[in-house]
């Protein structure tokens, strides 16, 4: 999580939804600027009063960025057992079998309620990051950064991997 108490705000990193790209653009209006994880404990008032978003992004799109990200990183944690494996398709298996990829963990309570005020896409993120600043009253470019070069997101399925997403 990124947080700001002088602009009352609170960025829900998502992982491989832009959120290094926006956590570097918010930075600045931050009284926090190192990235605070996202289990710290924070108090009820502050929580509801605070502006609070993150960005999701297509599932199938964000695996096939999950895949190439660890692949392109050997200091990743996984990067040995993701080089390891055969296929898209076991890399799939592997993260199923693992069960820590889910964009709604980060975003809803155990009722499944929504926890943050507003949810952008990647997918239209320059249009949803503007609306963000516009709520929060701060002008700021978006910055770009960690991206992942590869062939469009649908060449990596077939029916088989589209069903395991």
């Amino acid at each position: 999580m990124l947080i700001s108490h002088t602009h009352r705000f609170l960025l829900v990193h998502v992982p491989k939804t832009a959120g290094s790209s926006v956590t570097a653009s918010l930075q600045p209006f931050c009284d926090q600027p190192k990235r605070v994880w996202f289990n710290r404990m924070y108090p009820t008032e502050l929580f509801q009063t605070y502006y609070k978003f993150a960005f999701v992004r297509n599932p199938w799109d964000l695996m096939v960025s999950y895949y190439h990200f660890i692949q392109s990183r050997p200091e990743h944690h996984r990067n040995t057992k993701v080089q390891s494996l055969d296929s898209f398709e076991e890399y799939l298996a592997y993260e199923i079998k693992r069960d820590k990829i889910s964009q709604p963990r980060f975003l809803m309570d155990a009722n499944g309620e929504l926890l943050v005020d507003y949810v952008g896409c990647f997918e239209s993120l320059e249009e949803h990051f503007s609306v963000i600043c516009t709520e929060l009253n701060i002008d700021v470019e978006l910055e770009h950064r960690n991206s992942s070069s590869h062939r469009d997101y649908q060449s990596y399925y077939d029916a088989t991997t589209r069903q395991m997403v």
